[in-house]
C-alpha cells in the first residue's frame, strides 16, 4: 500500500515538535501525557492513510476532534491496524485514563511495561524492545548507548514513538 498520507504526517514540523515537546516537559507525568497525544496522531495517520483521505476526524470549525480515543482505535483495527499494535496503544490510553481518573498515584513504568509486551510480538521476528540501544549524542565524543529500560522516561517515550511509527508503517507496507 503507499504511505505516502502516512509518512508526511510523521515526517511534519507538527508532529516534530508534539514528539520533541516530551523531552522538554517536567516530569515523566506531563511526557506521558503528551506521547498519548503522539499516540493518537499516530492513529489518525494510519486511518487516513488506509481511506487516502486526511482530516476528517476533525472539525476544523469547531476546532476539536469529532472521534474519539478508542473510537479510532476501533476504526484503525478495523482498516487494518494489528490486534497487537492496538493492544498496545489500548494499554497507553487506559493509563492516560487512570492519571486522569483517580486520585491515587499510578505507576506509569509499570503501565508502559505491560503495553510493550503487546508491542514486542508485532512483528514476531523483531527484538524485543527491552534489547533496544539508544545511542546518545551519537554524533559527539560524548556518545554513548544506553539500553532502553536504562533510559530516562522522557527518553522511553520518544523511543517507543519511534517504534510504533514504524510498527505501523510495516503494517501499512503489508497491506
Amino acid at each position: 500500500m503507499n504511505t505516502d498520507i502516512f509518512n508526511n504526517r510523521i515526517t511534519s514540523n507538527q508532529f516534530a515538535k508534539a514528539v520533541t515537546k516530551q523531552l522538554e516537559t517536567i516530569d515523566d507525568l506531563s511526557a506521558f501525557l503528551v506521547f498519548h497525544l503522539s499516540c493518537e496522531y499516530l492513529i489518525e495517520s494510519f486511518i487516513y492513510n488506509v481511506c487516502g483521505i486526511e482530516e476528517f476526524l476533525y472539525n476544523q470549525s469547531k476546532r476539536k476532534n469529532i472521534i474519539m480515543f478508542n473510537a479510532k482505535l476501533e476504526i484503525a483495527e478495523n482498516l487494518g491496524l494489528p490486534i497487537e499494535l492496538k493492544k498496545a496503544i489500548g494499554k497507553f490510553n487506559a493509563l492516560r485514563n487512570n492519571i486522569s481518573h483517580s486520585l491515587e498515584d499510578v505507576d506509569i513504568e509499570k503501565s508502559i511495561n505491560e503495553a510493550i509486551t503487546f508491542l514486542d510480538q508485532y512483528p514476531k521476528e523483531n527484538k524485543p524492545i527491552a534489547d533496544f540501544e539508544v545511542e546518545i549524542e551519537p554524533e559527539t565524543t560524548n556518545s554513548k548507548k544506553i539500553l532502553f529500560n536504562n533510559l530516562p522516561m522522557p527518553f522511553k517515550l520518544l523511543t517507543l514513538n519511534a517504534i510504533i511509527s514504524k510498527k505501523m508503517l510495516s503494517a501499512l507496507e503489508n497491506k
